[in-house]
């Protein structure tokens, strides 16, 4: 993922909004004309970046649970990532909106209150969070309970390009996901299936519509007719939803002022107590049951305005030290499936460098050979590595919704 710089977000280019004949309209999701197109979206592997994006696992999943149907579903208007970067620049002027300068940066305070001084590691809530989290750590790993989309292009198709990534938005969906919602396969949904098959009717989708809306504001919903999130977001219309979810997130936490240190400082390189302090806050945060995004860019990135694009917007799953403090910070990384994971962990090394005498943070996955042996060893070191600005808001959001949810009479048996 590439952080947009906000003075660029304003430069941004329409893009095409013409479509196959084989196309119709379809109901409006999110505010968004969206039609129905014939045939399947071609499963190709993603173009290549710039920098450190390679061409082999991150760009050819093993396996992609996203059904074939023999149709997909495309925005009416193609819409440019500058393009949604900017629309979230523009509503964060109006102090009317809910995530402009003044309600949301208010509630963004109140969150953060909320997770310092109501959260801590004797909070009764904690065991719960443990069996969210326990999915996700490595060894459990069960495809089920990840989604059935990840950061690719083929995955936008139809939808806007992807000139950065949308990671930051899919860890944040993915986050919010694994805590609070609450799949009851047994209930049934307050409007059924269009008998063909192809498509739901609207009715049906306003309700889990609201549902996703729901939960990515903090709110646990109980999603009825589903076993899975793996289930629930390979349906066409859920998955299609949740994409145009995943841009807003990524446009509401990567054009933000808190996004800014991260952009200026990023390729500096943490020293000793840097990598002391991040090993510390992740152990304390993944003691509680957390699953902490953190942000990372390549120490040899290409600058622009004294920082770099190139960060990448990961969920830590666990810490592993040696007894001489080199070890592997463990990563869900959101740009492989589930299945990718089972079969290659991925991680950030902690690394001793002797002739420095120092240790380095590296991603195996960035390392590329270069021109020379030094270069090809500095391909996958890390510059700054830091937990996402808005974990403790998000998290504190996440927290007193559980509590609520957890402590109703009607819902508490789902947390037990």
């Amino acid at each position: 993922m590439k952080i947009a710089v906000l003075p660029l977000l304003f430069l941004s280019i329409p893009g095409p909004d013409s479509l196959a004949e084989t196309t119709r309209p379809f109901f409006s999701m999110g505010g968004y004309e969206v039609v129905l197109v014939e045939g399947d979206v071609e499963r190709q592997p993603q173009l290549s970046h710039k920098t450190h994006e390679l061409d082999d696992e991150r760009s050819s999943p093993t396996e992609d649970p996203s059904p074939r149907t023999g149709f997909h579903l495309e925005l009416k208007k193609f819409r440019t990532q500058s393009s949604i970067g900017a629309g979230s620049a523009l509503s964060k002027l109006n102090p009317m909106s809910p995530t402009g300068f003044w309600k949301g940066n208010r509630q963004m305070r109140e969150d953060e209150t909320f997770y310092r001084d109501h959260f801590s590691y004797h909070d009764l809530l904690v065991p719960f969070l443990k069996t969210r989290q326990m999915r996700y750590l490595y060894g459990n790993f069960d495809r089920k309970h990840g989604p059935a989309l990840v950061n690719s292009d083929y995955e936008f198709a139809g939808i806007s390009d992807r000139e950065y990534g949308f990671c930051w938005g899919f860890s944040t969906v993915n986050q919010y996901f694994a805590y609070l919602a609450f799949f009851e396969p047994n209930a049934t949904p307050p409007v059924g299936y269009l008998a063909n098959g192809r498509e739901k009717n609207e009715k049906w989708f306003r309700h889990y519509e609201s549902i996703i809306n729901d939960i990515l504001s903090g709110r646990p919903r109980i999603i009825p007719g589903f076993t899975s999130f793996s289930e629930f977001s390979a349906v066409p219309e859920i998955e299609f939803y949740l994409k145009l979810k995943t841009t807003e997130a990524w446009a509401l936490r990567a054009i933000s002022t808190g996004s800014i240190g991260t952009f200026f400082s990023s390729t500096d390189e943490l020293d000793e107590a840097g990598i002391d302090r991040l090993i510390r806050s992740l152990r304390a945060r993944l003691q509680r049951g957390e699953l902490p995004k953190i942000l990372f860019t390549a120490a040899d990135s290409r600058k622009q305005f004294g920082g770099s694009l190139d960060v990448h917007s990961v969920i830590a799953n666990g810490v592993r030290l040696n007894p001489d403090g080199t070890g592997r910070i463990e990563l869900w990384d959101i740009n492989f499936y589930f299945s990718d994971l089972v079969r290659s962990p991925k991680f950030l090394e902690i690394r001793f460098n002797a002739s420095t005498g120092k240790r380095e943070l590296h991603y195996p996955l960035w390392h590329e050979v270069k021109e020379t042996p030094e270069a090809t060893a500095r391909s996958s070191l890390l510059g700054q590595v830091r937990i996402s600005p808005e974990e403790n808001a998000e998290m504190g959001r996440i927290v007193r919704g559980l509590k609520r949810f957890c402590g109703d009479p009607t819902t508490r048996r789902y947390c037990l």
